[in-house]
């Protein structure tokens, strides 16, 4: 996998759903317990939006301590160690599988109900559900891609400030509903 590789989305495809679905049956299956939660997360969890061809989840266990007890799992599955990009910055272990010279699928290993969890799960369904924010979020993506598709720095970097600012949009919406 190269990070050389410049960066392009691609038109949402509704066989993302079903390969993260084949994705998390094969990790619950082969963590025999030790994983108790896999989630599609990213992009391509939001019905209708472009998307890097990667699909993007949080994989949690029980206890913090239990996360690296999970790597020989995922590992036994093509799973590889890479540093997270910033938007996981919090993660506890970052990995990706690559197809070829891309990534085809990451998993993010957090604690299960850790703000981790939290936050990742609040930003997806706030996309979802924010149709001018996932808008806002694709021009973001477009935007960044059309100036300097071989940037991927850059390119994380802004999504990570982007998300950032949907996870405390979130934080400060449910705050006020209460």
């Amino acid at each position: 996998m190269s990070r050389d590789v410049p960066l392009q989305l691609y038109s949402y495809d509704d066989r993302w759903r079903q390969e993260f679905e084949q994705a998390r049956s094969l990790i619950l299956s082969a963590a025999e317990g030790a994983i108790g939660a896999v989630e599609h997360i990213g992009a391509t969890a939001v019905p209708g939006m472009s998307s890097l061809p990667c699909i993007d989840m949080v994989a949690a266990v029980d206890d913090a301590e239990e996360i690296e007890r999970t790597l020989p799992y995922l590992r036994g599955l093509d799973y590889c160690p890479r540093p997270a990009p910033f938007e996981d910055a919090d993660a506890a272990i970052y990995l990706v599988k690559p197809k070829g010279l891309i990534a085809a699928f990451s998993v993010t290993l957090v604690e299960l109900g850790g703000e981790a969890w939290s936050r990742r799960l609040t930003i997806r369904d706030w996309l979802r559900t924010r149709e001018e924010a996932a808008e806002s979020y694709l021009r973001l993506r477009r935007q960044r891609l059309s100036a300097a598709p071989e940037d991927r720095e850059g390119y994380e970097r802004a999504k990570a400030t982007f998300l950032q600012h949907i996870a405390d949009q979130a934080d400060a919406h449910f705050r006020d509903s209460t």
